[in-house]
């Protein structure tokens, strides 16, 4: 069975959001880029805007679809479409609500996390597209 899920990686100058994820479920405590899944009637970039205000508390933009990457687990198989999306406002605080931890990191440190393998196809795509000229001001992370 395929699970559709969408995430984005949220790029602010040259940093870029990534999230752990908690220690159950599918990949316990690897890193990915937030999202969900769609919900009956949905688009991915619907889905994508609601899941990260659930999960972030931050109103997004989406500039472009960047990968897909799928990843089997014992019982399903995982789809992950990833977006390159950008805050509505570059100064707002983000509220951390289904990760371990959030970081904002740079093209350098990304390959120093341990990646959810559906993840992995975007990681290049991000990379080249971190500085191209978004503001240098990332949100602030905070707790609920």
């Amino acid at each position: 069975m395929d699970i559709l899920v969408v995430a984005a990686a949220i790029v602010v100058g040259d940093r870029c959001l990534i999230g752990q994820r908690l220690n159950e479920g599918s990949f316990p405590g690897h890193w990915e880029f937030p999202g969900g899944k769609p919900e009956p009637g949905e688009t991915q970039h619907q889905a994508l805007i609601r899941e990260i205000k659930e999960e972030l508390d931050l109103d997004i933009f989406i500039a472009d679809w960047l990968a897909q990457g799928i990843a089997n687990t014992p019982s399903r198989r995982i789809v992950v479409n990833t977006y390159l999306a950008h805050p509505v406002d570059p100064g707002a605080v983000i509220v951390r609500r289904q990760h371990q931890a959030l970081r904002f990191v740079t093209k350098e440190q990304l390959d120093t996390y341990l990646w959810a393998p559906a993840d992995l196809p975007a990681l290049p795509l991000v990379k080249s597209r971190l500085s191209l000229g978004t503001p240098d001001v990332c949100p602030r992370i905070t707790l609920p």
